[in-house]
Formats: C-alpha cells, structure tokens, sequence
C-alpha cells in the first residue's frame, strides 16, 4: 500500500473537501468561501447535509450557481459523521475525478488557510494526513482545563491501546489519497459516528498506509452550538474501550 515520495505541484481540480453540516448556516457561505479561495476556484466541495432545520441546505442551494464545482447531498435526518463521509466518497468515486479527499468540519474549528499544509504530504507520498492538534506547533484555543485532559486522555488510549500510533486520533481535519478513500468505501467502518475517525486510523495502520500528522491550531466555532454532547462524550468513550477489546482478541 505505500507510495513512492514524488513531488508534483498540486493539481487543486482533483482535490475534493468534504464538509458534513448539521445547523451551520450561519458559518457555511464564508467557509465556502474561504476554501474556494484557497483552491483557486478549481477544487471540488461537497456539503453532505442532514436535514438541518435552520436551512444550512437552502444556502448551499443558492451558492452552487455562484462557486465553481459546489455539490449537496441532502439526508433524511442525523446518520453519523462516518457515514456522511463515506457518502460523499461514494458519491466522488462515481461522478468525480478525485485524487486527494479532505475531511473538516463546518463550524471554522478547522481553519481553511492551512488547507494546503493538509493536501502537500499525499502529493508528496502520503496516504492519510492528520491535522493535528498533539504536535510541537499545534495547540487548542479557550477549552477548559477538564476538556483538555479529556481529550488528552482520549488520544493517548487510542495511540497505545486502540493502537493508532497517532497522537491525535480524534481529529476530523485530515485528508486522503484516493486509495485509502477507497479503503474506507469499499469495506465501510462499523462505527456511524465520532469513533469513525479512530476506527478508520486503525485499518490504515494496518493496511500499511502512510500516515502523518501536521500542526493544528483548534480553536471553538464561530457561530452555533457544538455537536459534541456528554452523551456523545459518553459513546465515544465506549467506541474506544470497544476498538482496543477488538484489537485484543484479533491478537
């Protein structure tokens, strides 16, 4: 599975970001955008939209005939971030000529001026790019003190014990070669939602992909209110004890 390091200039009609939305409307024109500028107007963005009441999917609607290459996916309702990417996935791989897939979240916790830091390693040989807030460079803005142990707490059980080897697992800022895109299609992950974004690292780990993190300053959204519940919390934290006890008896 890995690739020769070769550097080529980066062709931004064959990059692909993929944005799953749930109530950002208030967010998604600017950040749209954003990545537009930030890929010339020549890549692809797809909103993947889950039925959000506050009209996230309506705005989409009414940019697409002003930005070059924007696509919408409308879900009946909340179905999970693994799922919606893998849609988005399968809906490129049929309609589009994609070499390199970016993840990122909706609400500028991911900032779009280092979308090109992100896309850089897989033209350079890389298969899976980690954005990543656990590295010299990296760091998070105004989370309390509980919510930075936590995630701490969080990244070392899954580099160690799930067996990610990353140290931070938990980002949704990443990007794809269009083989490990594949990967996650083809054979989809069991987890729906958050744990999506570990489960993933350990297959890739496995399959012998190569994997590297650059920094990430994660900062809270602009506007709206967070995705992540205590009872999102919660599951996530049984997603990890599930992965690691799976990775135990595939020993």
């Amino acid at each position: 599975m890995k690739r020769n390091h070769t550097k080529s200039p980066i062709d931004n009609k064959k990059v692909l970001v993929i944005l799953p939305t749930y109530n950002e409307q208030e967010n998604i024109t600017n950040l749209i955008l954003d990545l537009s500028n930030q890929l010339n107007n020549e890549g692809h963005i797809i909103v993947i939209d889950d039925n959000s009441p506050d009209g996230t999917a309506k705005t989409v609607r009414e940019l697409i005939s002003k930005i070059n290459n924007l696509h919408l996916i409308c879900r009946e309702g909340k179905q999970g971030l693994g799922s919606a990417y893998r849609e988005a996935i399968r809906w490129a791989l049929e309609n589009l000529e994609i070499e390199i897939y970016v993840h990122m979240d909706a609400d500028y916790s991911h900032p779009p001026n280092i979308l090109q830091e992100i896309i850089m390693p897989i033209n350079e040989g890389y298969d899976v790019v980690i954005a990543s807030r656990y590295i010299p460079g990296g760091g998070v803005i105004n989370w309390s003190f509980s919510r930075k142990i936590l995630s701490r707490v969080g990244n070392i059980f899954s580099k160690f014990v799930v067996g990610t080897k990353v140290n931070d697992s938990t980002s949704g800022f990443r990007a794809l070669s269009k083989e490990s895109a594949k990967e996650i299609y083809v054979k989809p992950n069991k987890e729906k939602g958050f744990g999506y974004l570990v489960e993933s690292l350990v297959r890739m780990r496995k399959l012998g992909f190569k994997i590297k993190e650059v920094p990430l300053i994660y900062s809270e959204r602009r506007f709206g209110e967070t995705k992540l519940s205590n009872n999102e919390t919660f599951q996530y934290g049984k997603i990890l004890f599930r992965l690691a006890f799976r990775r135990i008896i595939d020993r």
